[in-house]
Parts: structure tokens; sequence; C-alpha cells
């Protein structure tokens, strides 16, 4: 993703049922949330990690799940407490679990009625939560975009007067709009200056627009130093008005997305841009449904994540800190012109439920 640079990124398509037999593993080509946007629970197997502590040591925010011999269920991933009495046992989970010895692997209150709980503060889906520190959090539960949180535009452009954005309803929407001179320009919202981090685990949830010409990503940029690259790390980007039958299907909506390292920059002054890695990685109608797009940025390694599920990992050594940008351009050698087949407007938008942050626990 660049001001200067279209998208990148050629290969052979894979079918979904391929997926599973290739390099590149899929667990499901549907899935996340309903079409409206509401949060509902996907099949999964509870995630590993357990540890336990004493409640005087646990600053987290819990309510009540279940008593012992229940079920808990929840959607998403979720730190669990069991236990009673200040003795507790720890374990992330996703979409619920037995409140039991058992599924726990511990008794940690011997003789003592217990309990579940769960921490209101959002895990990375299907990650172990104990490893992470919530550090950035935007649910769009206000009814504006958080201007502490958010810029409306990237460094190097003005904020576009166009209508084309707006928060509602728990969801921020990205739409197609053209301008006064019938122009479409960029809306790019970041955290420049506002939040950045080195290093964590970086999550959207959303839903992806249809029609030539869109081009909505989801990415991570450094741009202290233009002139010597823009290191950037990007997490999704669709074209569904590009390649017909690899980008999008018939009707122009995304069946596949990219994600991309640049270690160097992106920059088109950039001599050496420095593409360490890219990755197109095929899936259903992303615009049918929400779902997940993650990265887990580590010291020499970054990984990918589809729906939870992992789809590429490159050794690569990024070290500085990044701000968050989501949003949408048009018009770019892969994602096509803008044209009158393209649906315009609020109904067409670029649909995010959440952006989250954390930070690995040493």
């Amino acid at each position: 993703m660049s001001k200067n640079v279209p998208a990148r990124g050629w290969g052979r398509a894979l079918p979904c049922a391929a997926l599973a037999s290739s390099a590149l593993i899929l667990a499901a080509c549907g899935g996340g949330n309903a079409e409206d946007g509401t949060k509902t629970a996907t099949d999964a197997a509870p995630a590993s990690g357990i540890a336990t502590t004493q409640a005087t040591s646990d600053s987290r925010a819990w309510h009540t799940c279940v008593p012992e011999g229940s079920t808990c269920t929840f959607s998403g991933t979720r730190l669990i407490r069991y236990g009673a009495d200040g003795s507790y046992t720890y374990l992330s989970a996703t979409n619920g679990i037995a409140c039991t010895n058992e599924a726990f692997g511990t008794d940690p209150a011997p003789g003592v009625a217990k309990s579940c709980w769960i921490s209101s503060t959002p895990s990375p889906y299907k990650q172990d939560a104990t490893q992470y520190t919530l550090t950035f959090r935007d649910d769009f539960s206000t009814g504006q975009l958080d201007t502490a949180k958010w810029n409306d535009h990237i460094w190097f452009e003005q904020s576009a007067r166009t209508e084309d954005y707006g928060v509602s309803n728990g969801m921020l929407r990205i739409w197609p709009q053209a301008d006064a001179n019938g122009e479409f320009k960029s809306r790019i919202l970041t955290t420049q200056n506002k939040f950045s981090q080195a290093y964590g685990y970086f999550e959207m949830e959303a839903s992806l627009p249809v029609g030539r010409g869109v081009w909505p990503a989801f990415w991570l940029l450094n741009s202290d130093d233009p002139p010597n690259g823009e290191p950037e790390l990007d997490i999704m980007e669709a074209y569904p008005g590009g390649a017909t039958g690899y980008w999008g299907d018939d009707n122009q909506h995304p069946i596949a997305y990219q994600a991309s390292v640049w270690q160097k920059g992106n920059g088109g002054d950039i001599a050496d841009k420095g593409v360490t890695s890219q990755r197109d990685v095929h899936t259903g109608d992303l615009s049918a449904g929400f779902h997940k797009y993650a990265l887990k940025w580590e010291p020499g390694r970054v990984s990918y994540y589809f729906d939870g599920e992992l789809v590429n990992t490159v050794e690569v050594s990024m070290t500085r800190k990044m701000y968050i940008l989501v949003n949408m351009q048009y018009n770019c050698a892969d994602c096509g012109q803008v044209d009158e087949t393209t649906p315009l407007g609020p109904d067409n938008a670029f649909r995010i439920n959440y952006v989250r942050a954390w930070q690995l626990k040493p």
C-alpha cells in the first residue's frame, strides 16, 4: 500500500477446496460474523494457555459466566477465570468451555464450589489470551469517529470533504463516493501520532465492498523518514474489480486479498523497495459476511491470520514502531477503474466492526 505504487502480487489462483492441501492453509472459506454485523460465534476448539494466580494480583474486570459443572459460552476468544475464594486458574478459550476441573486441567480450590468468569477485555481471536495485553481498541460504539484515536487523512494528503465515511450502529463504514468534481479521492484513516507500537498482534473484523475500482485495506506504516523508506506491513488489501476469477468473481465480489511485507518501504523514490514477501489469500466472498484479518509481529518474524488461521509467516526484521491505517483507495492496476457498474454510497461500504491491538507479554 503506497501513495505512489500500485498493489503488488500475482500468482496461481487456488480454489477454496484445494487450500487444505496447499502450502497456504485456511480452515474455512466462509465463517465470520453475520452479514448485518452482529457478533456471532464460529465453531472452534479452545486455545491453550493455563496460568494460575491469586485474585490480589488480578487487575482485569470480570463478569460471572456459569457455576461449576455448566458450560460457559461466548463469542470469539476470551480469557476465562475458574475457581473461588481468591484461587483461580486462567484459560484462553474460543466460543465456549466447560466449567470443570477436567477442562481447566486442575482444581484451583479443592472442596469449594467454583465458578467461571469472563474477562471484559477482548483477546486476539484464537490466540492465547494470557500472552497479550490490550493496547488499542476501537469498537466504534460512540456514533462518530473518535478523533482522539484517528486522523481522517494520511500525512501527505488533506482531508477530503466528501461525505464518504461514518460511524453508526457500532460500525465504521467507508464507501465509494465521488467528490464535487466527479473524482474519487482516497479516504485513509490513521492513528499516526495517536497510537503506534513495535511488535504485537493487530486485528480487524470487517466486510469488504464490491465493484470495479475499489481498494480497501488494513495496514501498518512507519513514515518517520519517507525519503529513506516507509516500512509497512499490509495485513489486508483487496481488489474485487481486478482480474475476474482471481481477485473478484463475475460480479466483482472480492474472493481474494493480499498480505505483504515491505521491509524498507514502498515509496516511488526508493531504489531498493525491499519486498520481503507477499501472499495472495483465496477465500469465499469477502463481502458476504464479516471476517477477521490479523497480524502477529514478533522480533524476526511476522505471521498473518485469516479468521484465526495462519496463512503466512515471514522471517524478517521489522523494528520501527508503526501506526494503524484503514482505508479505501481507488483506481489501481489490480482493482480496475470505478465505472457505472460500481455501487456507490453507504450500502456498498468497507464495514469495520472493530480494530484492536495487543502487546506481547515478556
